[in-house]
């Protein structure tokens, strides 16, 4: 199976500012954050976030300075052998890599035996490990001479065999395995590829093995196992029936010849791996020679003109977080960064970086690869720094989070590198602490903060100093434990987060140490941020900090199994019709009893749609809605990088699929569960567990096994009526106190009005109108309303369909347009207006209107664009320039709550009112009456029949 190459993308540039209006191909890029680490002398990483007006794009660029003595590149693969797939964090064996990215597509096969080989060249210390003797015109190489000039190229390689009688063959292949466009060649095996060569264990029989070991044939093999490959040696194989010359001309004891030209010279090469179409070639785009359909997660390698600098980058894709690049938009944007030359290396679940932090003694992922996990590759391209240890040079403070609350715990980290930023061990039992502009004190590397504000931590260690600015937070006014609900066995752990808010809306962690904790019936304990059930009675959990509490519910459940494939219950279905495969019973490989359930499944097919293997249960499993997980023993390869899924129909006949694992690799047996749906009309039905064919290039054959399908349910936790939590009463939803020479603004906001269609229609109108003129001076008009039943107002009002700005009195009001969950549709430059609008207010306070809310079920669809308005709204107008801000928004109900310095108002407006009900919702018709007095703000809810 050959893994197809991935995709990239296009910024015209990068600008490390809040905003950018830099245009890159059909999108603008609207907010670019950027963080730049050392991780040597000469090599640097950047890791970009950029939300633009077509999503979201997460990129990482390692730049290396090559002229740096003490830095070199390096081709990586498994230290067992080039046969072997593994992922990038485990072949970067080597304790001096600092970076590295994934290289070369690769080829593999699951049955017999797992095989995997590198499609292209693979030189490492100056010797060939992997090649093959044909001009390649589809897959190029990246290679580094010894003199450290980086070059680009598609390799041309000749090597032969020469026999005693002076006749020659050529060698196809140097530590690859046949496919069936190659079963004439010789195949050369050497130390490279493994402990052991293929033999007649992979797919093709007839197989000859000429062993040869110090140039001498010592062996001739025929239809045998894998047999140990010389290390000063090398194994030639055929198979013999396409190709006869070993069979024919050599004998035990015969002197073997081997002949390699490539071009460019291997002889001066130190590394070179290879990769996929070149992008740019002399700084202009080069023609794509393997190509790739839309925007896709994508690696890519390039040099500046002057072959001094080197970048590796990863762009995400195929997800919420990152949307990935077209190979055209790659290649721009590494022109863009500097490159005169670049290859694209593998991408799609293949795309991996990794790096060394300062002061850390292992490497770290640091891009979001597709599969949800590392994917195992052939190989990566790796950035080694061999410059010597020193003494300690710098001091990393780390705390758990900027923000604490006062009279609460802030632990905090230390770590250490020398002048080459090598990692260096701190005794933090001798740390110094020191803190400046709050008071507090520290305890075991633990700081309390007992004054309110901003504040520097400071460490001190054999002479060496380093520090971290922290904010110290008021007291809590609300709590936030998460999750709410704990649903397990006697002695299960889970991890339990608590947050608090302070009045201003401020976010700080609260250790569970630091926590006053009441429990019902000793249901639980709670240390160190895990909860463990102790009772299987379950009960109620109380936090509190002084006074401010939150509550959960701890509950026993228990692991029914409801399948344990002692019988046959269950057909094959491929998808499409094309897909092969079986299901049977299997008493060979058990995790449980007697059998389990079989599947084979081929992915073979040349069909351009993904494809799926299914179990179809002949008697679905009936789930009812006290089950809260299903799960499943599952025996997989580690070459199986598939989808597991289950699929469920609830009782209209709604279809859900619950993804068991993101991928398959692992070797053995493994447990997998996921939660059922919430929104599902219950009873459900299990009806099928299949295997999903996310990657179209994943074509490979296999068999996976399922025991003891298993239904958690949960008990009666879900009916406990939990207390409230605290709620903050907010000091500014208050009558307003007017001093007599006080000139009030009054600006009345409403949510849905309606048409007027029948009398009480039209009184409910002129009601609000009314309302509107003789309280206020001016209207806004929150959720889509019809202009014309505004008719009658005669202050200025504002209605949210569409952007607009308007100043009134010392108010700034801004409406947005979010008809369709988002701010980049259909307006894609209302981001960019917005940004502008409040680069510089004069007025005191800001008012942003807007149709519908933030979050939550008729939220934005993009939670990070939600997220990142928040930011903008508290950085940009609070912090920046000191200025209140209210976000009004029409929702399902009259809310108030304050996040990071923004206050967050709903109102619902009208709904739907008949002459029958109009008595019982009369109350429930309110509007917020905003006073502003000077930079003084406050607001009331109303009812429009006061």
């Amino acid at each position: 199976m050959m893994k197809k190459p991935i995709a990239l993308l296009i910024i015209l540039c990068i600008v490390f500012t809040y905003f950018s209006t830099a245009y890159a191909a059909d999108y603008t890029v609207i907010h670019t954050k950027n963080s730049e680490t050392t991780l040597a002398k000469g090599v640097t990483l950047n890791s970009i976030r950029q939300f633009t007006t077509k999503g979201w794009l997460n990129i990482s660029v390692m730049k290396v300075d090559l002229s740096q003595n003490h830095i070199d590149v390096d081709a990586l693969y498994d230290q067992n052998g080039i046969r072997n797939n593994n992922n990038l964090l485990k072949i970067s064996t080597n304790q001096n890599i600092i970076g590295a990215v994934n290289a070369d597509y690769f080829s593999k096969i699951a049955k017999p035996v797992p095989i995997s080989w590198p499609v292209g060249t693979v030189i490492k210390n100056g010797a060939i490990v992997s090649a093959q003797s044909y001009t390649e015109d589809k897959f190029a190489t990246l290679g580094v001479t010894k003199n450290k000039l980086p070059f680009y190229t598609y390799w041309n390689s000749d090597i032969k065999v020469i026999a005693p009688n002076g006749t020659s063959a050529g060698i196809g292949l140097v530590n690859k395995y046949y496919s069936d466009y190659n079963l004439n060649s010789i195949i050369m095996y050497d130390k490279n590829w493994d402990g052991l060569s293929v033999g007649s264990d992979g797919l093709y029989k007839g197989i000859i093995e000429v062993v040869v070991d110090n140039s001498r044939v010592i062996e001739i093999r025929k239809d045998m196992p894998g047999t140990t490959i010389p290390k000063n040696g090398f194994i030639l194989a055929a198979v013999s029936q396409n190709n006869s010359f070993l069979d024919e001309n050599f004998k035990i004891g015969d002197f073997v010849n081997i002949s390699t030209l490539t071009n460019p010279d291997f002889s001066s090469i130190q590394t070179a791996v290879s990769g996929g179409t070149l992008l740019l070639k002399d700084g202009q785009p080069h023609n794509i020679t393997w190509k790739h359909y839309g925007k896709i997660p994508i690696t890519a390698v390039g040099t500046d003109a002057s072959n001094k600098y080197m970048y590796l980058v990863t762009v995400d894709g195929r997800q919420s977080i990152s949307g990935g690049m077209t190979q055209s938009e790659m290649a721009e944007f590494m022109k863009n960064l500097g490159c005169y030359n670049a290859i694209e290396m593998d991408g799609g679940g293949s795309t991996t970086m990794i790096a060394r932090l300062p002061g850390e003694e292992t490497l770290s992922v640091i891009n979001s690869p597709s599969d949800g996990g590392l994917r195992n590759i052939s190989t990566g391209l790796g950035i080694v720094n061999n410059a010597p240890k020193t003494n300690l040079s710098a001091i990393i403070v780390e705390p758990l989070d900027t923000n604490v609350f006062v009279n609460t715990s802030l632990p905090l980290t230390v770590k250490g590198y020398d002048s080459n930023y090598n990692p260096v061990a701190i005794d933090v039992s001798k740390v110094k602490w020191a803190v400046s502009g709050i008071d507090g004190s520290f305890k075991n590397n633990v700081f309390y903060p007992s004054s309110v504000g901003s504040g520097t931590v400071t460490a001190t260690y054999n002479g060496v100093s380093g520090s971290s600015d922290i904010y110290s937070l008021s007291a809590p006014v609300e709590l936030i434990m998460t999750p709410s609900k704990f649903y397990g066995s006697t002695g299960q752990s889970f991890d339990v987060k608590i947050q608090g808010l302070n009045k201003n809306g401020y976010v700080a962690p609260i250790s569970t140490n630091d926590i006053t904790w009441l429990v019902q019936n000793n249901a639980a304990s709670i240390k160190d941020e895990k909860l463990t059930i102790s009772s299987p009675d379950g009960g109620i959990i109380k936090a509190s900090v002084g006074d401010v509490h939150a509550y959960a519910v701890v509950s026993s459940s228990n692991k029914k199994v409801t399948d344990a494939f002692e019988t046959l219950n269950g057909t094959f279905i491929g998808y499409p019709a094309q897909v092969a495969g079986s299901y049977n019973l299997s008493t060979s490989t058990i995790k449980n009893g007697k059998s389990a359930g079989q599947l084979t499944f081929d992915f073979s097919a040349d069909i351009a749609a993904s494809k799926a293997a299914y179990l179809k249960l002949n008697t679905g499993i009936p789930i009812s809605k006290d089950v809260s997980k299903i799960g499943v023993w599952v025996y997989s390869q580690p070459t199986y990088s598939h989808w597991l899924r289950a699929q469920l129909t609830d009782a209209n006949g709604n279809i859900f699929r619950l993804n068991l694992a993101g991928n398959m690799e692992w070797d053995g047996w493994k447990y997998v569960e996921a939660d059922v749906p919430a929104t599902a009309a219950f009873p459900l039905t299990l009806d099928r567990l299949y295997i999903a064919q996310t990657d179209q290039t994943i074509k490979g054959t296999g068999t996976v096994y399922f025991d003891d399908l298993t239904l958690v349910v949960k008990d009666s936790g879900d009916a406990v009526q939990l207390p409230e939590n605290t709620k903050y009463a907010d000091p500014l939803n208050t009558a307003p106190t007017l001093s007599s020479d006080s000139k009030p603004f009054r600006v009345m906001v409403f949510g849905n009005t309606i048409q007027s269609r029948t009398l009480l229609d039209n009184i409910l109108m002129k009601k609000m109108i009314n309302a509107a003129n003789n309280n206020s001076d001016a209207a806004v008009f929150l959720g889509f309303n019809d202009a014309s039943t505004l008719s009658g107002l005669k202050v200025p009002s504002m209605i949210t369909n569409g952007f607009n700005s308007k100043a009134l009195d010392n108010n700034l009001f801004i409406t947005l347009d979010s008809s369709k969950r988002t701010l980049r549709e259909p307006d894609e430059t209302q981001w960019l207006k917005l940004k502008n609008q409040i680069s510089s207010i004069k007025s005191d306070n800001v008012f942003i209107l807007m149709p519908s809310p933030l979050d939550g079920e008729n939220g934005f669809t993009d939670p990070m664009e939600a997220n990142l308005l928040k930011d903008v709204l508290t950085e940009e107008i609070v912090q920046k320039q000191n200025k209140n801000v209210f976000f009004l928004y029409n929702g399902g109900k009259n809310n108030a709550n304050i996040y990071r310095g923004v206050r967050y108002l709903s109102t619902k407006g009208i709904q739907e009112i008949t002459a029958q009900n109009i008595a019982q919702k009369a109350d429930d018709i309110q509007y917020i009456l905003i006073t502003v007095d000077g930079k003084n703000v406050t607001y009331e809810v109303k009812s429009l029949f006061e």
